[in-house]
């Protein structure tokens, strides 16, 4: 079980560092985790040498904290990039408000300045 706990380890550290992929490396990590501890507390008992286990564990847990890092910078990067589009949707809001309002009083003076010019043509 050692040694199934260090290969699934330097698996899933090598693969948890892989956006998305990393999460179909979760299991097999945690699995890992557990089957390091189990052979530990075997080896102990059988007073056998024990580092095969331990380094599963260590990778395993490396492994696991890789992904748990990479979700929350994923998090992060999608939170931060949700506010940005938000203040953009407002800069494009604003803009096409201040545009309507430019346009209409252009074309309040183009029908006042047409306005006026009818009336000078009468007299």
């Amino acid at each position: 079980m050692g040694t199934a706990s260090l290969v699934i380890g330097i698996i899933a550290i090598i693969f948890g560092f892989i956006p998305i992929v990393n999460y179909f490396v979760l299991l097999p990590a945690l699995l890992g985790l557990v089957l390091g501890i189990i052979d530990i507390g075997i080896k102990v008992k059988q007073k056998q040498p024990r580092s095969e286990s331990i380094c599963g564990v260590v990778l395993n847990s490396l492994a696991i904290f890789v992904i748990a890092a990479w979700t929350m910078a994923i998090a992060l990067i999608i939170s931060s990039s949700g506010e940005q589009i938000q203040r953009l949707q407002l800069i494009v809001q604003d803009q096409f408000t201040r545009m309507q309002r430019q346009s209409s009083a252009y074309v309040s003076d183009l029908e006042y300045s047409s306005t006026r010019e009818n009336k000078e043509n009468e007299e």
